[in-house]
């Protein structure tokens, strides 16, 4: 379990749930024993009133539990549809950040619908398999402060929730009276001495919750809104940043391309094609080649058993750019700039570019908002180029052909490939509308 603040209180998340079942009045000594059988260091459970049934959460408070002892369960306070996914980004009382995901299907709490991560990604990767095994459309909240926004407009737990029926609240197994217990007994007598005012004050307390949550439901509208509509870029991944400099791929891909050998056995060298991750080559039969002994590590083709197939791993190349991850996406070029410069490099080199032809931007719907990319993809080829341009290394002048590529804002380098004694090589470029 782990605790996480919202609006300034505390909250408990984090406990395995089991399916519902009809005794809603299970004694503590057969719960200590079931939640023993899912794990021995559980000691807590709380739980969850369904119509006609009732769900049962375990989790371990161990020497923590004086900490947990007074925080509500967050997944069973939340008010939102019988059935939802959502991802949350909170923080513990210490300042941690953790990552909570809650799943519930017709308002019963699933297995693994209330779990708490301290990594994004994990958070993030089993939120997509969520998405896959339950159909839902996630709510997500990517900062603390709007997940507290989110959640804190949808929390329930009222005076009677709190000290009499205990719902939201942990008891802990190996105490004979639980703190829910007491709170019950010392309400009773309270309840009876403040019986008329107290419907005075929970109307009055019910209207300003409501006057507040919606206040607070409004908030998070309008800040999802705005980042919707001022910054769709947030929305987007950003192709390029994760991609290595075109000298950066070079200098790791042509000392293993330029070191294959022309021939091997009688069988000679008709393509060889490195994308980073690894070099895919194929043999063409020669008068005289033998099919049997084949290049090393090579297989014949079952298409065409005129050639020959074979492919080895390489170290990833790691991307280091300028442009790369935390920059802003306003450092791209428009796109005559981008088809300009490309054209220049080609001038400059003498070698030959396709066409450029500029995709659609990229469009999504979030929260029935269409949101448009603000860039544009493009894949460009250079080929003819000579020998003696294939070299990853700085010259003097910076007049390489890596090197000129690099210089250009969100253009990445896919592949290098070798094809019948000629050099060519693919990429993308992203560039502003």
């Amino acid at each position: 379990m782990e605790r996480v603040s919202i609006n300034g209180a505390t909250w408990a998340v984090g406990l395995r749930w089991e399916n519902a079942n009809g005794n809603r009045f299970t004694n503590k000594k057969s719960l200590l024993a079931q939640a023993k059988d899912i794990d021995e260091k559980f000691d807590a459970v709380a739980r969850n009133t369904l119509k006609g049934s009732v769900q049962y959460g375990f989790g371990c408070g161990g020497d923590n539990w004086s900490a947990f002892s007074a925080a509500p369960v967050l997944a069973v306070c939340l008010d939102v549809e019988s059935s939802f996914l959502g991802l949350f980004h909170l923080l513990t009382p210490e300042g941690r950040d953790c990552w909570w995901l809650h799943l519930r299907i017709n308002q019963q709490i699933a297995i693994e619908g209330d779990q708490v991560f301290y990594d994004e990604a994990t958070a993030l990767a089993m939120l997509k398999k969520m998405q896959e095994v339950s159909g839902l459309v996630a709510e997500q909240c990517e900062t603390p402060e709007i997940s507290e926004l989110w959640l804190g407009a949808r929390l329930h737990l009222t005076f009677m929730d709190r000290y009499v029926v205990d719902t939201c609240h942990l008891s802990n197994l190996n105490k004979w009276a639980s703190r829910g217990t007491i709170n019950r007994l010392t309400a009773v007598v309270l309840l009876s001495a403040l019986a008329v005012g107290s419907g005075l004050l929970w109307k009055r307390h019910a209207e300003e919750v409501a006057l507040e949550a919606a206040r607070q439901e409004k908030l998070v509208k309008m800040q999802r809104q705005s980042d919707l509509e001022n910054h769709p870029e947030k929305f987007f991944s950003m192709g390029w940043q994760a991609a290595p400099l075109a000298q950066d791929m070079a200098a790791a891909a042509l000392p293993v391309l330029m070191n294959l050998p022309l021939s091997a056995n009688g069988w000679e060298l008709e393509k060889a094609v490195c994308d980073g991750k690894s070099v895919s080559i194929a043999w063409r039969h020669a008068d005289g080649a033998d099919f049997v002994l084949l290049p090393e590590g090579a297989h014949l083709d079952e298409k065409d058993m005129r050639t020959a197939k074979m492919s080895f791993p390489m170290p990833p190349v790691v991307a280091n750019r300028p442009d790369g991850k935390g920059t802003n996406h306003t450092v791209l070029l428009t796109r005559g700039e981008a088809t300009g410069l490309l054209s220049e490099v080609t001038q400059a080199t003498s070698t030959k570019l396709s066409p450029l032809h500029f995709g659609a931007q990229e469009r999504r719907t979030i929260d029935k908002t269409t949101i448009i990319a603000p860039w544009h993809m493009a894949t460009w080829e250079l080929s003819s180029i000579p020998d003696l341009l294939m070299d990853a290394k700085s010259t003097p002048d910076g007049g390489g052909l890596f090197e000129l590529l690099s210089e250009i804002p969100g253009l990445t380098l896919d592949t290098i490939t070798y094809a019948n004694g000629t050099w060519s090589i693919k990429g993308r470029i992203y560039a502003k509308h």
